[in-house]
């Protein structure tokens, strides 16, 4: 079980999840309307915080979370299964990578502690790692740009 507050899951956690139901509109190329956006970014949100604070190991919350917004991305693509797995890996990796870009900014480039970045219990935690959204918004954009000009074609069914 990971520890987490509830305000963490406020401050942190729900806009991380409406950002990822974001990126999943834009990788399938599908138009969402706001309230529709914030609503799916609320469920995904509580899902992910549930699935924290279930009593099993770390890694398997990954997992859990991932089939979350693997079906989640499923819906939103009208059943396209395959579109659905590539969006969420590309969203998982985008995430992995926006993280580690910014733990580095964060420690490196800007002293900030690194017990500070890592703590999910404390307003301040959730708040000095919301800059990683937007490097995640980046991430997500130049996957898009590679997808056009590369693959999208022969994986878009």
């Amino acid at each position: 079980m990971l520890e987490s507050s509830i305000i963490y899951t406020l401050i942190r956690t729900l806009p991380e999840s409406l950002c990822t139901v974001s990126a999943i509109a834009i990788l399938i190329e599908i138009d969402i309307e706001k309230m529709k956006l914030v609503k799916i970014g609320g469920v995904l949100g509580i899902l992910v915080f549930i699935i924290r604070m279930l009593p099993i190991t770390f890694g398997i919350h990954t997992i859990f979370s991932i089939l979350a917004l693997m079906i989640i991305s499923s819906k939103l693509s009208d059943g396209k299964l395959g579109k659905s797995i590539i969006c969420t890996l590309e969203i998982f990796l985008a995430l992995v990578l926006s993280e580690g870009l910014y733990l580095s900014i964060a420690t490196r480039i800007l002293k900030l502690p690194i017990k500070l970045l890592m703590s999910n219990t404390s307003i301040l935690g959730a708040i000095v790692t919301l800059p990683s959204l937007a490097i995640f918004f980046l991430i997500v954009i130049i996957i898009k740009e590679i997808n056009k000009k590369c693959f999208w074609g022969k994986f878009n069914s």
